[in-house]
């Protein structure tokens, strides 16, 4: 009889983790920069409501990157600790 080998979830390296978060915040800042891009170019018949919305998504993109910086920063500052 043989018995199954079993091994532990890998654990990602702190530079696959800054990697991930270097990569969403690089993302919600294309998105952000894109979209701001674009609200100049829209027809003049759109809806209001339209513009709002997209406008108020550039300022959540805006904020997320800054949050995801900074869970960012605070994580790699707890591993420099350990």
């Amino acid at each position: 009889m043989t018995v199954p080998i079993t091994t532990a979830p890998a654990v990602p390296l702190p530079t696959d983790i800054a990697l991930v978060f270097d990569r969403a915040t690089n993302m919600a800042d294309l998105a952000r920069s894109d979209i701001s891009k674009l609200l100049p170019t829209l027809p003049d018949g759109i809806n209001l409501w339209v513009f709002v919305d997209l406008v108020r998504a550039v300022h959540h993109l805006r904020k997320a990157v800054v949050l995801i910086d900074k869970a960012a920063d605070e994580i790699e500052a707890t591993g420099v600790t350990r």
